[in-house]
């Protein structure tokens, strides 16, 4: 672990990740699905909503930032000086997107509002760095499933923020009043940066990491080749493959299915966006406190025997009709089941990484691709078959995890052996 202060500022670094996982669920939710629901009000057309999310893009290509981030890290001295510097910059940017939004509510160039997007996104995604950079060299491995569950915490109460309770506002005073109160938020997360005693009394050992280093584009580029080879590349892409598939048709499209079997938009937003959050909180909370006592290998495998029964109880969904409070039951069953696969992945990740922040992006980007391919898929799937073959074909997906779990955490563990010998 590369921190030298007490207990309670390793506490205040925790607040820190909790408060930068709020700011990350408010813009991913106030810069997409938030702000097409706006536009359409606008009556922008399709076109135009689907040519602002080209500017979330940044979102899955943070690999492409981490560098230059990782550099400007090293390059200081004083480590935790900047990381407190590039924090508040990048808050105070989101800040500044975040309430300029709602100024788009009736008129107003979109072009500069995919501006205000993109820059917003890329903000975010620096700040996202950052907090991966510091939850990987200051937190210890043991730790990595509870700081997990506590950042995912804080995401899913940021999607709450900027989901439910944004239209909420929105439908009393208008957007431009709700986009300028869910921007104050981000004063909250600034609080925690400025005020962070934590932060200050960040002190970083060089193990691996030299001040003067500088990744170039080539050296990253074999970085990530060496990744695979030393990982494994296909081991390592089925178990990636496992975890998204299922989670990502079945959550993105399931709004769409649940349209298709009559439910209505405030029900939806009920169940999903009000019940789901929290359902989502307790399963990543469990997945924490489970990652500690059992450990990841074993969270792994029963994560995939988990999303096997969520992907069974869309089947008997698909295929009965059930009333709203079975409905409700069954839904965030499978909403706690991926609240517990994605603590338990992005704890495998961090495990994966090492301590790199760089490799971190790399890994979490794949499976942000990943995400999106499954989802255009599954949406194929579903609209040229049914939605029942589509939630087959997820709970077939977690076998290929399930089969070779247990050979890649064996030839990690004989790689660690041999690290040792030599």
């Amino acid at each position: 672990m590369a921190f030298s202060g007490t207990k309670g500022s390793y506490h205040e670094i925790k607040w820190f990740l909790f408060w930068g996982a709020i700011l990350s669920g408010v813009v991913l939710l106030g810069t997409s699905q938030t702000l097409l629901f706006m536009l359409t009000e606008r009556g922008a057309t399709v076109a135009e909503v689907s040519r602002v999310v080209i500017a979330t893009i940044p979102y899955s290509w943070k690999f492409m930032l981490s560098p230059f981030v990782k550099n400007m890290i090293l390059r200081h001295k004083d480590r935790a000086c900047i990381i407190r510097k590039l924090a508040f910059i990048s808050q105070l940017f989101v800040f500044v997107g975040l309430a300029s939004m709602g100024f788009y509510e009736s008129e107003g160039s979109l072009i500069l509002l995919w501006v205000t997007v993109l820059l917003t996104v890329i903000s975010i995604s620096v700040h996202d760095i950052v907090r991966a950079y510091v939850k990987l060299r200051v937190c210890d491995k043991g730790d990595l499933g509870i700081v997990t569950s506590i950042e995912n915490a804080g995401f899913r109460i940021g999607m709450l923020l900027a989901g439910a309770c944004l239209l909420y506002i929105a439908n009393a005073v208008g957007w431009r009043l709700s986009y300028i109160a869910i921007g104050v938020s981000v004063l909250l997360v600034s609080l925690s940066t400025v005020f962070s005693a934590g932060l200050t009394k960040l002190t970083f050992v060089d193990d691996g990491e030299v001040q003067n280093e500088r990744l170039s584009l080539a050296c990253y580029i074999n970085t990530c080749v060496g990744l695979f080879k030393t990982k494994g590349v296909f081991l390592l892409a089925f178990i990636i493959v496992s975890f998204k598939f299922a989670d990502s048709c079945i959550n993105s499209l399931k709004g769409a299915f649940l349209h298709s079997i009559g439910i209505g938009r405030l029900l939806f937003t009920n169940i999903s966006h009000i019940a789901g959050v929290f359902t989502m909180i307790a399963g990543g909370s469990f997945a924490g406190g489970m990652l500690s006592r059992i450990g990841s290998k074993r969270c792994v495998e029963f994560t995939f025997v988990l999303q096997c029964l969520a992907s069974a109880i869309f089947i008997f969904l698909s295929c009965s009709k059930v009333e709203i409070l079975p409905l409700t039951l069954l839904i965030n069953t499978s909403t706690f089941v991926f609240g517990f696969s994605n603590v338990v992945f992005r704890t495998f990740i961090a495990e994966q990484s090492d301590g790199d922040v760089n490799t971190d992006s790399v890994l979490l980007s794949i499976g942000s691709a990943l995400r999106i391919l499954a989802c255009s898929l599954g949406g194929s799937i579903a609209e040229n078959g049914s939605w029942t073959l589509m939630y087959i074909a997820c709970l077939i997906s977690n076998l290929p995890g399930l089969i070779v779990c247990r050979k890649f955490y064996a030839r990690k563990q004989l790689r660690a052996l041999t690290e040792d010998h030599h």
